[in-house]
């Protein structure tokens, strides 16, 4: 691939800005929200919550993140949740927060899986919320019948399930929210389940 086709979109060919929070990616987000694309709700929600190119606004991420929520996007329902369960820019409800969780955690969201394993935690409850199955495919978020397609689940956490082993070794090498980063991190969760029973 050229470097062009590398900055552009796979589908649409528009480019991709290369700085987070510049006027241009944040332009290109809104044009995006406004055609109902629930994953730049999810990455505007994630500038206004931080800060990136646009004043810090909790109640303007939980606005996006409900917007996404609504088109079906993960990432939007894990970034809702946590806001409820901190009650930035949403009134503090553990219990939206965790429901939040469980639909994100049933699409595979391996975040999500690591959010429930914490709450339970935090709790002091020796069975978890959530037990996974082999469904969908953590990377690609599709759907797939056992009987058909056998999803291999990551031997380390053993909550990740993939449909390939190319989706596998593509979320093990993304920089930001890959699984390398969670992996660890789910299976000392899974160990103290183990260890309380």
């Amino acid at each position: 691939m050229t470097l062009e086709q590398r900055n552009s979109c796979c589908l649409c060919r528009t480019k991709i800005p290369t700085s987070l929070g510049s006027k241009e990616e944040l332009e290109q987000l809104r044009h995006h929200v406004k055609k109902g694309k629930g994953w730049s709700m999810a990455l505007l929600a994630q500038r206004y919550e931080v800060g990136i190119g646009v004043d810090q606004s909790w109640k303007k991420a939980a606005h996006f993140y409900k917007m996404g929520v609504e088109h079906g996007n993960v990432s939007s329902m894990v970034g809702l949740g946590i806001l409820y369960m901190t009650g930035q820019g949403v009134e503090h409800d553990n219990e939206k927060g965790k429901e939040l969780f469980m639909k994100a955690a049933a699409l595979g969201n391996i975040n999500a899986m690591k959010n429930l394993k914490t709450f339970d935690k935090n709790e002091g409850k020796t069975t978890p919320s959530f037990t996974p199955t082999p469904t969908f495919c953590t990377y690609c978020g599709k759907a797939h019948n056992p009987p058909t397609t056998k999803l291999n689940f990551c031997s380390g956490c053993r909550s990740a399930y993939y449909c390939c082993k190319e989706h596998q070794i593509l979320d093990w090498k993304m920089k930001e929210n890959g699984h390398k980063e969670i992996c660890g991190q789910v299976k000392e969760l899974n160990k103290q389940y183990q260890q309380n029973k």
